[in-house]
């Protein structure tokens, strides 16, 4: 075949694969399930933010000689590291809210009634698994055996 014949045959063949990508493709929309209860954190069971406060300073010791201590006396005496933590500050103090936050969405999802499914269900299932095996008498054994 010359090119006069496969130029033009290829182009038409480039045009019909490009405009036949752009067809209108039809999707099927997600079935409606009854909308999910919202879910409610308990502020009071959470651990405290930590903020500052211009109580926290140390006006017994003067700024111009020990600055950490005059800025973060107060806190560190009022907040001692914990005997199984190594540090203990802000990003811990955050931290161990997150798992709080997170703790009582788990247990939500394990005592409510979510769609087949959905990630709620999926995500009460392995929370109440675990809680299952994982009774306070099973770990009082494991912590003993170390």
């Amino acid at each position: 075949m010359s090119s006069r014949i496969l130029k033009p045959l290829s182009f038409a063949i480039a045009m019909a694969i490009g405009l036949s990508a752009c067809a209108k493709i039809e999707e099927t929309a997600p079935a409606v399930t009854e909308a999910a209860k919202p879910l409610s954190i308990d502020f009071s069971k959470l651990p405290q933010l930590p903020a500052f406060n211009v109580a926290d300073l140390d006006q017994a010791s003067p700024i111009c000689v020990d600055m950490n201590k005059h800025v973060n006396g107060k806190w560190l005496a009022a907040n001692p590291v914990p005997s199984d933590k190594t540090t203990w500050g802000s990003f811990e103090m955050l931290n161990e809210r997150s798992l709080a936050v997170q703790k009582q969405i788990a247990e939500a999802a394990s005592t409510s009634k979510p769609a087949a499914g959905s990630n709620e269900q999926k995500i009460g299932d392995l929370y109440g698994t675990a809680a299952l095996h994982f009774t306070p008498a099973l770990i009082a054994a494991l912590d003993a055996a170390g």
